[in-house]
């Protein structure tokens, strides 16, 4: 966490306002805080979820843009002075989405975060978006754009950020890929990491995401863009269904893959050429049954 609160401080843009939010830590964060509670806005409260704090963070924010940091991460040099200088270059309702790096804590490395993060393609789809996600950190969010989406959805405990982001898509916003690197992502082991906590609940969580955002996207009015996010969030929901079939919920996975067919009816299977034609064939439940086979065997080897 110290080295997230400093980055933040230390950006060369005066007009900033460091947001820390203790939600319900056992460890040493709070003391960590406390070491710069002269220098930022702070609060300790019972622990409610992120979808919560960061709610409230968003509500006692008094600046024009908001840019999300977990405690794991840290920001890069400049990168808010960077991506407020790109996005006054933009026009209606364009934000700028950086570049993110990942820090391998098992080996000390610091690499690209992702295919989009090695070499930026401004010309990337929604959809190609909607398939893979930036990192919370990315974007940098105009404060009333979130304020008008309803902020994070409360109900969520996991993907709460993928949520919003699509939401701020459906409801016009438009991302622009900017070559600025923007923060580190710290990829380390530790159970204690909300997005490494998995079960039947926050699989079901997903499904019932999705079913969400079904029914919001069905209300857009503008067909070009409507069928660019149908396409991005089918091969989404169809890759959720693959993960959660492999942890064993069966059920929900079925409904990770109906759901996906009714976004994006002719192009919503993920997975490579093999894999689509026993889909085809057989359906999702065999299609994997033999793909989990054919790893086995080849580990085996």
């Amino acid at each position: 966490m110290a080295d997230a609160i400093s980055s933040a401080l230390a950006q060369n843009y005066d007009n900033k306002e460091v947001i820390v939010i203790d939600d319900g830590s056992t460890d040493q964060s709070l003391a960590i805080i406390k070491q710069f509670s002269d220098r930022i806005v702070w609060c300790s409260r019972a622990n409610q979820g992120c979808g919560k704090t960061r709610n409230h963070g968003i509500q006692i924010a008094t600046g024009e843009f908001i840019k999300f940091l977990d405690a794991d991460d840290f920001l890069l040099p400049g990168c808010i002075f960077s991506q407020v200088k790109a996005l006054s270059a933009l026009i209606g309702n364009e934000f700028p989405v950086g570049r993110m790096y990942r820090l391998e804590d098992s080996i000390g490395l610091i690499v690209p975060h992702g295919e989009r993060d090695h070499s930026v393609r401004r010309g990337e789809s929604i959809t190609d978006l909607l398939i893979d996600v930036p990192v919370i950190t990315a974007p940098l969010y105009r404060r009333d754009v979130l304020l008008n989406v309803g902020g994070f959805d409360e109900t969520l405990a996991i993907r709460e950020d993928f949520d919003l982001f699509v939401r701020v898509l459906i409801a016009g916003a438009n991302p622009v890929l900017t070559s600025e690197p923007v923060g580190v992502y710290r990829n380390h082991l530790s159970q204690g990491r909300v997005s490494r906590n998995v079960g039947e609940g926050k699989a079901l969580n997903q499904l019932q995401m999705y079913e969400k955002l079904f029914e919001l996207l069905r209300a857009l009015t503008d067909s070009p863009r409507q069928h660019l996010l149908a396409e991005g969030l089918a091969i989404s929901a169809w890759v959720t269904g693959r993960n959660v079939l492999r942890q064993g919920f069966k059920e929900i996975a079925l409904g990770c893959f109906a759901l996906a067919k009714r976004f994006s009816p002719k192009n919503h299977v993920s997975g490579r050429y093999p894999y689509r034609i026993i889909n085809a064939l057989f359906g999702p439940l065999f299609a994997e049954l033999i793909f989990e086979k054919l790893k086995d065997l080849s580990f085996a080897k």
